[in-house]
């Protein structure tokens, strides 16, 4: 018996080379994409991350640095917040979770050793696999211990191909002439890390389905472990849920839970969705839970407001 151990032991490394060459040859080999669908990477794909980490990188420090979902790129615009000249940027990628927070905090914050943090904290994000967010960061920043770290913490076979295929071409600097263009599909891509959308309005729905985003335990963990990581740093933490439609939030059943846990464990939770900002689900909003260029200046103008009296 611990002979055969020994022997699988043995061809385990030989097995795991194999595995990431066969990745590798799947992942560059033209054949459809049903055959390689547990195969993708997004470089310079939905939400500018590409553009975002290229310009961080160029960055010695910063006041305010902003993470979370979507609802940062496209809500927090740093030509619209000014508290006390403070400089700031926006490092939100598209649905990132905790789990991704978690890796670009312990890459960003040492280096740029920012004085507040903004967190941007939608609750549908809590409830993910962060499949899908692990794609757009692998694929558009570095691979090194923290992005190992984080397709562990995800435990899904997409991300770690993603991790094999994306650290293959880090290597041989597969991508080092890949440049994202600064506008693409309605977007615009602001210096600071914002996204600015073709302005847009929607017509919301008479009725929603009654919405229950049951927390994942390895997301929450996720996010204790940031704020935890971060009032070690004695860094200011606020916790922002950004304005959705009055139709969407109305609808989230389990709304007091999250309410609860941001206010258990962050010192400073804002829920601009309480605050009476004017805001119309029919002129502000894009979509139901994404504001357009007009609910941005609403809400940052307000969000301006609240910053200057929490940070000093």
């Amino acid at each position: 018996m611990k002979s055969l151990i020994t022997k699988i032991l043995t061809f385990l490394p030989i097995l795991g080379v194999v595995y990431c060459v066969m990745v590798i040859a799947l992942a560059n080999t033209p054949i459809h994409y049903h055959f390689k669908k547990n195969l993708r990477t997004v470089k310079g794909g939905y939400g500018h991350m590409h553009s975002r980490i290229e310009e961080i990188n160029t960055l010695d420090s910063i006041d305010i640095l902003v993470v979370g979902s979507s609802h940062a790129y496209r809500g927090f615009d740093p030509r619209l917040i000014h508290v006390n000249n403070h400089s700031i940027f926006n490092l939100g990628s598209s649905s990132q979770t905790p789990i991704q927070t978690g890796q670009l905090l312990k890459t960003y914050v040492p280096k740029l050793n920012p004085k507040v943090i903004l967190y941007e904290v939608f609750p549908a994000t809590f409830s993910s696999d962060g499949v899908e967010a692990s794609l757009d960061l692998l694929s558009n920043a570095k691979i090194d211990f923290e992005a190992l770290k984080m397709a562990v913490k995800v435990g899904d076979i997409r991300t770690y191909n993603a991790l094999i295929i994306c650290a293959f071409d880090q290597i041989l600097n597969l991508n080092n002439n890949f440049k994202e263009p600064n506008s693409k599909k309605g977007d615009q891509y602001i210096s600071g890390g914002y996204v600015q959308k073709e302005f847009k309005t929607f017509s919301s729905p008479d009725t929603i389905k009654h919405v229950n985003w049951e927390i994942e335990h390895r997301q929450l963990n996720a996010f204790i472990e940031n704020i935890k990581h971060l009032k070690q740093r004695n860094i200011k933490t606020i916790l922002v849920f950004a304005p959705i439609s009055e139709k969407l939030y109305s609808d989230i059943e389990n709304l007091a839970y999250y309410d609860s846990l941001y206010r258990s464990i962050g010192d400073n939770y804002l829920n601009f969705n309480t605050m009476h900002l004017g805001l119309n689900d029919s002129l502000h909003y894009y979509d139901l839970h994404h504001l357009n260029q007009n609910g941005v200046e609403v809400f940052n103008q307000q969000l301006t407001q609240e910053l200057e009296q929490l940070i000093y």
